[in-house]
């Protein structure tokens, strides 16, 4: 008995290890860091592997979310009561991997606060580095001058776009606006956390900074008071200039020649004509004159002025347009100018914003954004369209160091800026192509119609004959039968 015993009791010692090994290496080993889960593809990320890490929140947002950064880099983690913490907070977390909507993160996640201490420094980043997508969900700070502060359409936080050199970079600040025209045009340090939108191929489209309150952002040079705001001419805006371009504003003064309910004006300073984009937008007449501070920015063919605000306004006559040819147009002195041009109609059709008419000549085609009509001219009018010019495309020279306008368009104001001067004759190609037509079928249905009416006569006359024949024949036989 005992000799069988001691192989027994081995046999089970040893099938007892076996099965503690086997559950030992079916366990999966969580990830550690935040780099491990952000490093891992979305098709991983989907399978729910086991997360435990510890770091420190950077920022808590209001719609779920708390995002955490440790040694390695950052992420993020959702789960229960996690709007109880701040920033600062100490955590452990436990939870699963998720896809997130552009990189990996911890979903149903348990958390516990372990202390309370000071955020990771700021990693300095330009715009090219946010939108690599390198720094997502991480601390970065960044420089700029600001160009616009403007609260949010529900009121619970406050958009602030900030100018890197030509780029402009949208801070979303999660408190109420704080004097923020003072912030304009002051040079400032953000502290925030690197986000932006995302597209459904989890593609980032737009990098945004990130800021929990206003303690994020520091003012290093104060903007200067707007009457010290130098005042430039529009010719010479984005010219030359041998110390460079600071980017910040600039004043400028010219009558108003259009105003469209967007916020777009068009200003002519003596020969120089400039597009404004006033923020807010606000509507003027025509004639004002008008003195504004803006930041410069090239759009299209030539500079403009962008987060304009208006300093001045006063009425005045309103300016008359330039009358132009396409030739004029085409070399670009025009740009953004209210000129009028006569053209012959080719064709309309209805857009989004109203109704676009296509005019030829000289041998080229442009287009005319306008309002619509309460009778559309037709095809072949003879029209004179007035409206602000703005060049579409462009091309080089043959030098390669000179731009000139490839196509223009014209913008009208209103629907009297669209004035049909003599309508096309009312015989027109497609018309008489339809009486040609009406023409033929008739020709064609007298045609059928003679021809079946002459088989008619055949037929009845052949048939007349024979009856003829026939009487004759009887009455003949009758005559012979009588003299019988």
């Amino acid at each position: 008995m005992t000799a069988y015993r001691l192989p027994a009791l081995s046999w089970l010692a040893v099938l007892g290890s076996s099965l503690v090994c086997a559950m030992a290496f079916g366990v999966e080993t969580p990830l550690r860091t935040a780099l491990e889960v952000r490093s891992l593809p979305p098709e991983e990320a989907e399978k729910e592997l086991p997360v435990a890490l510890q770091g420190t929140v950077i920022f808590v947002d209001p719609r779920g979310s708390v995002l955490i950064q440790d040694k390695t880099a950052g992420t993020f983690f959702r789960g229960s009561n996690v709007l109880a913490l701040r920033v600062g907070d100490e955590v452990g977390v436990r939870g699963v991997t998720s896809p997130g909507m552009y990189m990996p993160g911890i979903q149903k996640a348990t958390y516990k606060k372990l202390g309370h201490g000071e955020t990771p420094p700021a990693a300095p980043v330009s715009y090219a580095d946010l939108l690599s997508g390198r720094y997502h969900y991480q601390l970065v700070a960044a420089e700029g001058i600001v160009q616009s502060v403007t609260p949010s359409g529900d009121g619970d936080h406050t958009i602030l776009h900030l100018a890197m050199n030509q780029d402009l970079l949208e801070v979303d600040v999660y408190a109420p606006p704080q004097e923020g025209h003072l912030l304009v045009d002051s040079r400032v340090r953000i502290e925030g956390l690197a986000a932006g939108t995302i597209n459904h191929r989890r593609q980032l489209l737009q990098p945004i900074l990130w800021l929990q309150d206003w303690s994020w952002l520091k003012v290093l040079k104060a903007a200067p008071p707007v009457q010290d705001v130098p005042t430039i001419s529009a010719s010479k805006l984005l010219a030359f200039r041998v110390v460079g371009q600071n980017g910040h504003r600039v004043r400028v003064a010219g009558t108003v020649v259009a105003a469209f309910s967007d916020g777009t004006v068009f200003i002519r300073d003596e020969a120089t004509a400039l597009g404004l984009q006033l923020h807010p937008p606000m509507l003027l007449s025509a004639g004002t004159r008008i003195e504004a501070v803006g930041f410069p920015k090239i759009q299209g063919f030539g500079a403009s002025l962008v987060n304009t605000r208006l300093i001045q306004q006063e009425p005045g006559p309103e300016p008359p347009a330039i009358e132009a040819s396409m030739t004029d147009l085409l070399n670009g002195a025009h740009d953004n100018d209210l000129v009028a041009v006569t053209a012959t109609l080719s064709g309309s059709f209805r857009a989004e914003e109203g109704l676009v008419l296509v005019l030829q000549e000289g041998g080229r085609t442009f287009r005319v954004s306008a309002p619509l009509l309460a009778q559309e001219p037709p095809a072949g009018s003879r029209v004179r369209v007035t409206g602000i010019c703005q060049v579409d495309s462009i091309k080089m020279t043959a030098s390669g160091v000179q731009s000139v306008p490839r196509t223009v368009s014209l913008r009208s104001r209103s629907a009297d800026d669209v004035e049909v001067l003599n309508s096309p004759s009312w015989w027109t190609a497609q018309r008489l192509a339809l009486v040609v037509g009406v023409l033929l079928f008739a020709m064609g249905l007298a045609g059928l119609w003679i021809t079946m009416l002459r088989r008619q006569v055949r037929r009845q006359t052949t048939a007349l004959r024979w009856r003829i024949e026939r009487e004759a024949a009887h009455d003949e036989r009758q005559r012979i039968a009588r003299e019988f």
